[in-house]
Order: structure tokens, then sequence, then C-alpha cells
């Protein structure tokens, strides 16, 4: 009923729209369907033939009432059958095409201009002449093998997106549209996972060296990307980044491996005997292991076929038993010009390092077109970012949260406000993602406006402070550079420095209590700073805003030293001392100290001496 639906609908919107014809096409081949679906429920089981001639229905409908447009508005054409052209081989779900056999049947059709020449996708005829389909994305590769046979000028693939850009713009804030890429290029990229297209769509315009244009149905006056022999006007080494999910690795080893001939092959034959591709290999130069990935929706089929095969030698212990890790990606840097360019290697694995991530396998091709790295999948999307900021970017990310949100909390979210535009002409892009006071923890996944009533909504939110909680709010958003900024004097939030660099967390703090707890734990905070490449910044633990610390470790660092140092240690006491000569009791001079924010939340510390005993062992 849709189906005719649609073809009334036309009927109505185009004029001379013959839908009587229409719909005898479609009926008729409904009729088929219906018998179809009818025998599959006697029968009990769907064949793949059936199958094949289920799913290639909607094509079939498509370009006739396409077909029907076109003739409703005076526009010539034909429609091709691919069952009467496109010969493939394979099964009846995923078949390949064959070109050179196919090009044949194509020698009559007329392509001068005259008439348009429409034919389904997705569909083609084995040698039996049953009909088969192309598998995943069969259409675009129906495109490209079309243009192929008829010797096309261009293949045109017109899809949802602008085009191919050099990372998934659905997960990578300022992804790039890529204006020109080489077939190589566009063949690495779609391999290991980009999903504009498929590799088996490059393979018959890379081979017959016909351009193809990537264009977007929805924003037809986008420039696209054009795929060719011929490289980007604008030269960079590296070109995109992608990401291949749902990836599982095996890793065959023993001592069995070493120096016995054709192990590795046996390994790769029981892989292609079950048509099981592999998208990834890696060997020890010792011989000893051998390691590669495939999808993991044939993982259990594949180690189930690699424990049969090579049962012998895992009972003689001459293989460990089959290692298999599941839950993993392939992040992949492409560019012609990476064989002509130092160092992309030490960066890229440097952006790793700094994404925390950590190397479980590495791949590179002798082309030097390319290299890959396995990952854990639930760092994949952080680490997509990290490497395109490195490569792509100029803008530098800081991902901050703030713990204590009183005086000089709140002081400093008016400073960041304010500093938006300076920072931004540095490349520098600052956002607040959380803010948390004793009680409540405020976080935006889009940023927590600064500008706005963020204290409204922090009173409104129900989280509760803690290091996990922050952990997880930067994982699932796959922040590049998170930052906790601790506004409070409170001695429990220090103590979870340790934590939070562990977690990933860079450490920004006035709060004077880290740095004077036990001599053990100072030691610990420098440790773990140094073991997990975060900074630790207190800075303004001593001499507020003005760079003591910082100074006095360049001197340091300079081979001076030093003999002496002198100043006021305490300016709220000065500020007090002042008042108690201006004839104000201490209780007096005390509280307009606080009310204007001189002294720490507790009056007592800097009374007492307290602040001034712990500046002097910070200084220390």
């Amino acid at each position: 009923d849709k189906v005719l639906g649609i073809a009334a609908e036309l009927s109505e919107q185009v004029a001379g729209f013959d839908v009587a014809t229409i719909n005898d096409f479609i009926t008729t081949h409904l009729a088929g369907l219906k018998k179809q679906l009818q025998g599959i429920a006697l029968l009990g089981r769907s064949p793949d033939a059936v199958t094949a001639s289920i799913m290639s229905l909607g094509e079939y409908i498509s370009v006739n009432l396409f077909s029907g447009i076109l003739t409703a508005k005076g526009i010539s054409n034909q429609v091709l059958d691919p069952v009467e052209y496109v010969l493939a081989e394979g099964d009846y779900l995923d078949s390949i095409a064959d070109v050179s056999l196919s090009k044949a049947n194509f020698s009559e059709v007329v392509t001068d201009g005259s008439q348009l020449i429409i034919m389904p996708g997705f569909v083609a005829a084995n040698e039996e002449g049953e009909k088969v389909t192309l598998g995943r994305n069969g259409s675009d590769y129906s495109a490209a093998v079309l243009a192929a046979c008829i010797d096309a000028e261009c293949c045109e693939i017109w899809t949802d997106v602008d085009g191919v850009y050099n990372a998934d713009p659905n997960q990578v804030e300022g992804a790039v549209l890529l204006d020109k890429l080489t077939y190589q290029e566009a063949m690495e990229l779609s391999y290991f996972g980009a999903k504009v297209l498929h590799p088996k769509t490059i393979g018959p315009i890379a081979q017959h060296h016909i351009p193809c244009l990537i264009k977007n149905t929805l924003n037809p006056s986008a420039p696209g990307t054009l795929i060719s022999n011929e490289a980007s006007t604008t030269w960079t080494s590296v070109k995109g980044i992608s990401q291949l999910d749902n990836i599982s690795m095996f890793n065959v080893a023993g001592p069995g491996m070493k120096g016995m001939v054709g192990m590795a092959s046996r390994v790769f034959e029981v892989m292609s005997n079950a048509h099981i591709s592999i998208s990834l290999i890696t060997q020890s130069s010792s011989e000893y292991s051998i390691s590669f990935c495939i999808s993991s929706k044939d993982a259990l089929r594949a180690q189930n076929l690699l424990e049969d095969a090579f049962a012998l030698e895992l009972q003689n212990q001459l293989l460990d038993p089959i290692e298999v890790r599941h839950e993993l990606a392939i992040v992949t840097l492409v560019g012609d010009g990476m064989r002509h360019t130092k160092g992309l290697a030490a960066r890229f694995f440097n952006a790793l390092s700094q994404a925390r991530v950590n190397n479980i396998a590495i791949a590179q091709g002798s082309s030097e077109r390319s290299i890959s790295t396995v990952i854990e999948a639930k760092r994949a999307k952080k680490a997509v970012k990290v490497i395109h900021q490195n490569f792509f970017s100029d803008l530098h990310t800081i991902d901050v949260f703030l713990v204590g949100c009183g005086v000089v909390g709140a002081e400093l979210l008016g400073q960041i406000a304010k500093q938006q535009p300076t920072l931004l002409a540095r490349n520098i892009q600052l956002r607040v993602y959380g803010i948390a006071n004793s009680r409540k923890l405020l976080l935006s996944s889009q940023g927590v406006d600064v500008n706005g009533d963020w204290k409204a909504q922090l009173n409104e939110a129900t989280d509760a402070f803690s290091v996990e909680r922050l952990h997880d709010f930067v994982n699932s958003n796959a922040l590049v550079n998170p930052v906790i900024v601790d506004c409070t004097s409170n001695a429990a939030i220090a103590s979870q420095y340790v934590d939070m660099m562990e977690n990933g967390f860079h450490v920004v703090t006035p709060n004077k209590k880290a740095n004077t707890d036990s001599l053990a734990y100072y030691k610990k905070l420098r440790k773990t700073a140094l073991n997990t490449n975060r900074q630790y910044l207190y800075e303004t633990t001593v001499g507020a805003g003005l760079p003591v610390i910082d100074n006095l470790q360049k001197l340091f660092i300079a081979g001076d030293v030093l003999h002496r140092f002198e100043g006021i240690l305490s300016g709220s006491l000065s500020y007090v001392f002042g008042k108690l000569e201006e004839g104000l009791t201490l209780s007096q001079a005390t509280a307009i100290a606080k009310e204007n924010g001189f002294t720490e939340p507790d009056p007592r510390d800097d009374l007492s001496g307290m602040d001034v005993a712990r500046k002097l062992l910070i200084m220390a």
C-alpha cells in the first residue's frame, strides 16, 4: 500500500506520470513477492537465491518510478536489467562483479547522450543466469562497475554527506572535507573504516582510471570529493584518519612457530577457506608469534576452526592456547605523502600517548601510505580526536572541571568568560565542562555557559562530585585534554590528586593542603605526575598570581643556588595588622579581611600562622 501510495502521490505532483503502467509493474512484482513469502513459510527457511530476489525488489521498483518521472517530463530513457548485463561470481548475497566479462554485454548499449540509461544497482547475475546481489554498498559498487563497463568519463556517487572527510565529522569537531583523493588513499581510508565508500567500489574505477566524484543529494552545491590519479593541489603528508570498529585480534604463538615452515600459511589458509577477511597482520621478528585482526562477528567461528586445524600442535604444546582479544578497534593514518615525511610515526604514537591509549599491535605497509594501530574500542573515539588535533588542527583544547565555586572559583569563571576572545586568538579553546561544590556536580557535554546562570544550574544538578564520575564523563565525551582546577582549601579534595592524575586529569590548584601533607604523599604526587605525563601545577599556592615558584624552578634548572629569600609571607596578616593600627579590634579587622576575600576560608589558618608555615614548606 505504501509503494502504491507513492506512485499515486507522484501522479498528482508530476504532470503526465503514467500511474497505471507503474501500478501494473508494482502489483505484478508484489504478487510475486507474496508467493515467495508463502513458499518461505511452507519451507521454514529462505534459500539464498530467494533472499537475493526479495532484497533486489526495492531497486527495481525505485528505478521504474524514476523512469516514469523522466518519461512524464519528456526525457527519453532506457531501463537496463542488470541480470542481463552484469556478470558476477560468488554467493547469492555477496557476489563480486566480473568487469571484463560484463563489458562485452554493454557493447550494444547506446551511450551517445540521446537518452538516459537507468539500471538498478545492487543486482547482477551468476554464470547460471540467476539473480544475485552485490553485498554491502552494492549500489555504489554497481555504479563503479557500470562506469568501468561503458568507459565513463566520470562516476558520480550521490550520498547523504558532502564527501570524504579527513575524519568522521560525527566524532571529530572540525573535520575537514577533502577536495581530492588518489585511488590509493581512498582505498586505504575505506578499507579501515571510512563509511562513505566501500573498498570494493574503488576497485573498478581505479583499475580503469575513471574519476569518481562523491556528492551530497541533500546539499548539491557542495563541491564534493574527487577520487582520481591526481593528488590534491594543497599538499599534505597526511590525508585522513579512519577507525574500524568491532575488531577481534588473534595471537597464535608457541615454540612450534619458530623455524617451522608453513605455519603462517596454514593459519591464513584456515581463514581463507572460511571466507573470513583479515584486516591487519603483525608478526614478531623472532617468529614466535603471529597476530591478526578480523571482524568480531567471525571471531568465534575463526577460533573453533583454528583450534580444530591445530589440534595436534596444541595437544603437544607446540602452540600455546590461541589468545583472542575482543572489543578492539583499528585506527589508521592515511596519506600518499607519508613516505616523504620523516617523524610522522613518532607524532602518531605521541598523540596516542597524550590520549593515554596503549598500542596493542602496530602495522605499516611497505608503501608507507598508512600506519595502523590496534587499540581498545572504548578509547578509539578519543584517540581519533587527539590524532586529528595533532595533525590537522592548530586549535589546542583545554577541558576544565572546576571544583569549588566560592570567591576564588567564581572569579576564575568570570575571567574565563572575559578571556574567551583572547584565548581563541591564540588558538586555545577553553571550555568548562563541569562545576562542583561540596554537595553537587554540574556537567554539560556542550560546555557550561559561564556567562549564564551557572549557579542556578548547579543548585538543580543531581550528580555528586567524584573522580570516577568525572572520568566516566570524560570517556563518554572523548575529551582530549581534561583539567581539574581545585579552588577549595579542602584536604579531602587534595587527597584525591593522585587518583585524578591516574585517571588522566591534569591538576591545577591554589589548595595548599596537598603539598603540605606527609612527605610520602608529596613524593607520590610528583612521581604520579611524571609517570602519567600529567601536569601538576600549584603556582598560586604561594604569592597569589605572582610566578614565584616557576621563577625559582627555572633558576634552579639553570644551576643557581638559593642563599636567602625575603618577603611578606602573609598578605592577609599584613592587612589585619594595618587595620589594627587604624584602631579596629582583631575581630573587626579579621571580619573585613575575610569579607574582602583576603583570608583563607577558615581565618584561623592565617591567624595561627599555619598558612605561612604551609607556604614556607611549599617553597622548600
